[in-house]
Order: structure tokens, then sequence, then C-alpha cells
């Protein structure tokens, strides 16, 4: 690449997978040609059913602890808490 564009990314991670997706948004912003065009998504229309179907309890197990979550609805907007155990009961 000689186009004199250039980026130095360090992060404090074990996953290096972040230092692409760091790369591609200098590139994008600063608009160098050839090298990342980030793929468009159409924006949909949420439903009061769609956001619905996502509302409840849950529990994710780790290796070493189980997180509990809550989803509600709230306003027409989807809401993520976290809780203590006592939420699940």
């Amino acid at each position: 690449m000689n186009t004199g564009n250039g980026v130095v990314v360090m992060v404090n991670s074990d996953n290096g997978r972040i230092l692409d997706e760091i790369v591609n948004s200098v590139a994008t912003v600063y608009g160098w040609k050839d090298f990342f065009t980030p793929k468009e998504k159409k924006a949909i229309a949420v439903t009061t059913d769609m956001s619905n179907a996502y509302t409840g309890k849950y529990v994710f197990s780790l290796s070493f602890t189980k997180m509990r979550k809550k989803i509600k609805v709230i306003n027409a907007l989807l809401h993520f808490y976290q809780h203590d155990v006592s939420m699940l009961k």
C-alpha cells in the first residue's frame, strides 16, 4: 500500500479480532480507497410483537457462574436488566 495512509492500534486484550474492526473503522472514516467497503444493511421496522417475543427471564450458564438477565419492553423499547437470583422466582 503506497498511499501514505496508516494506523497503529494497541489493545489490552487476548482477543486480536477487535484489531480488524478498529482498522476497518478508521479506513471507513478517513475514506481509504480500496481498503475496506462495509456492507450496507437495510433497517427494518420492529413491531410490538417482535419486541415482545424477546421479553422474559434468561439464565446464561458459563463454566464459572450463571448470569441471570431479564428483558422487558417499556415504552416500545427493549430494556436489558441484570438482577439477583430472587428476580427469577
